[in-house]
Parts: structure tokens; C-alpha cells; sequence
């Protein structure tokens, strides 16, 4: 993670309660693997 990704991580940790928090961050690793496995294919 960047630098700029853990400070939006960061307030967004503080302003989400924790369920949404959980669903927000299942969602970007979701979405990081698919974007790293579409990088990995078209190599």
C-alpha cells in the first residue's frame, strides 16, 4: 500500500463503524487481486 492509501485508509477506518469498514476493505482486496491477476494475464 501507498503512502497516500494508508491515510485514506486511516480516516476512513475512523470514520466507518466497523461492519462497514469490513464490507469496504473485503471489497478493495477483492478488487486488488482481480486488477493483479488481469496484470498477471496480459503478461
Amino acid at each position: 500500500m501507498t503512502d497516500a492509501m494508508k491515510e485514506l485508509y486511516e480516516i476512513f477506518k475512523e470514520d466507518f463503524d466497523q461492519e462497514v469498514l469490513e464490507k469496504s476493505k473485503n471489497k478493495w482486496i477483492k478488487e486488488g487481486v482481480i486488477n493483479t491477476l488481469i496484470m498477471l494475464v496480459k503478461d
